[in-house]
């Protein structure tokens, strides 16, 4: 962490750093405390949201660490701690526009993370290790980020018609992005089941609808009055 605070004006050495943080606490997991690791997690998160000059892909960098890290010590934890990072989320989800950014790019680094869509990081655990991961996430927690993320886009979409006619704020378009490349990406996870899609033909009789499937998880959300209508 003295890497950040002392060398904090160079992208280069905060880059490096997020990823020397990364696989040291891969390869050497069993040596620290699960405290200091969420507390690595919520320092992360925390420089991410404070320091106000760092470049795109550093930002990134550190997102990705925090996914990297939760997802190393996944199957060892229990509900409450693999729900550390999601916490973080709806913390900064329920916050300001600029939390909400940082918020909704954790999300899609931890969906990418634990995704078998070939975005995960090559960390060097073994494929039954990633498998496992990707159900679990996949049970606990996809379909809250999903409709996180859904509530996020209602939000921005709520305010774009309430001003009809004036320009999208600077502020608005990278939540709007954000959001709907999420929830993008969610839609795209290689579902552990077929049977976990529900053929939307079936509640709709529309032919822009035919062939389209959303999971079956996301049943109650997807078909809800605020999305179908």
């Amino acid at each position: 962490m003295s890497l950040f605070t002392a060398n904090s004006a160079s992208p280069a050495v905060q880059f490096h750093a997020a990823s020397g943080i990364t696989g040291a606490i891969v390869r050497e997991y069993g040596l620290y405390q699960k405290q200091d690791i969420h507390n690595l997690q919520a320092y992360l998160i925390g420089y991410n949201l404070h320091q106000t000059r760092l470049v795109t892909w550093v930002s990134k960098q550190i997102y990705q660490a925090i996914a990297v890290i939760s997802k190393r010590g996944w199957l060892e934890a229990s509900e409450e701690e693999q729900d550390v990072v999601y916490n973080h989320i709806l913390q900064l989800l329920a916050m300001g526009d600029k939390e909400k950014k940082i918020g909704l790019s954790l999300a899609h680094a931890m969906v990418d993370e634990f995704s078998s869509r070939g975005k995960a990081s090559s960390v060097g655990l073994t494929w039954d290790f990633h498998f496992k991961t990707k159900n679990s996430f996949e049970e606990r927690h996809l379909r809250l980020l999903f409709e996180a993320a859904l509530k996020i886009l209602h939000e921005q979409l709520g305010q774009l018609m309430a001003n009809q006619g004036q320009e999208v704020s600077g502020a608005q378009k990278p939540l709007l992005s954000l959001s709907i490349m999420l929830l993008e990406s969610i839609l795209q996870w290689d579902f552990s089941s077929t049977s976990m899609f529900l053929d939307l033909k079936a509640y709709y009789d529309a032919s822009d609808l035919s062939g389209l499937t959303i999971p079956f998880p996301f049943r109650s959300t997807c078909l809800g009055r605020n999305i179908c209508r």
